[in-house]
């Protein structure tokens, strides 16, 4: 299960980096393998796939639309397009491991040896 956790997440990354290209053929890619792995999920985390599945394809022909066809502006479409879903299951499939090593490198643990002998309020800590 951990596997296809591992796949699914970085089949959202290259969704995520298909919009940010602007190319729709990695895009496409990656959502048709995004939805055939989700029948192997759970209800809940399939549901979250296939929404991001819907928005990653949403984006998709926003760009052949906008861009390729009517020439606008990359950086206009870029901001237009909706990536909530994609970032709501990007944060679904985060590993528990990835979380614990950030919240190691944003929180390190205190040093009590180093706090020792400090007064606080009138009292010396032990």
């Amino acid at each position: 299960m951990r596997g296809i956790g591992d796949e699914v997440k970085q089949l959202i990354a290259q969704m995520d980096a298909g919009i940010t290209k602007l190319d729709v053929e990695p895009i496409r890619e990656a959502a048709t393998k995004a939805r055939e792995l989700s029948a192997m999920l759970s209800e809940d985390q399939a549901e979250i796939v296939s929404e991001a599945v819907k928005a990653a394809r949403s984006a998709a022909r926003t760009i052949v639309s906008r861009i390729e066809k009517e020439g606008e502006q990359s950086a206009v479409v870029l901001a237009d397009i909706k990536r909530g879903a994609l970032e709501k299951a990007r944060i679904a499939f985060l590993d528990l491991d990835d979380v614990e090593t950030a919240a190691t490198e944003l929180a390190p643990a205190a040093n009590i040896g180093r706090v020792a002998g400090v007064e606080i309020d009138g009292e010396v800590a032990s």
